[in-house]
């Protein structure tokens, strides 16, 4: 199985929110065509430590009743971990502080 991405139920639940869940996706090498199922898991919500609800469900429900949340990725290889930023990130948060200073040093009192 994959590691588990992070979706959202569509529907509301009684107390007003949506419900958060994992789902995991099995997949194997070479196989054509889409994953035959997706393995849904519901968040504890007992308390208890005991795992909440799971189902099987196919690609036609996961699209129709939940939705993907942004994702958070760590990319690892061999040798350590990879999170220095890109040269086009550095750029362009340079970019961002340079519009900052000058929207600090931008006077909009009306008086003056």
């Amino acid at each position: 199985m994959t590691a588990p991405v992070r979706y959202r139920e569509l529907a509301v639940n009684p107390e007003g929110i949506n419900v958060e869940v994992e789902v995991f996706t099995p997949s194997t090498w070479g196989s054509p065509g889409q994953p035959l199922f997706h393995y849904i898991r519901y968040p504890d919500v007992s308390g208890l430590g005991i795992p909440g609800r799971e189902y099987i469900i196919s690609d036609e429900l996961l699209n129709r009743h939940f939705e993907m949340l942004p994702q958070r990725m760590r990319v690892q290889a061999w040798g350590g971990v990879f999170e220095r930023p890109l040269p086009a990130q550095r750029e362009l948060d340079a970019e961002m502080e340079e519009a900052e200073a000058l929207a600090d040093r931008i006077d909009t009192d009306p008086e003056h």
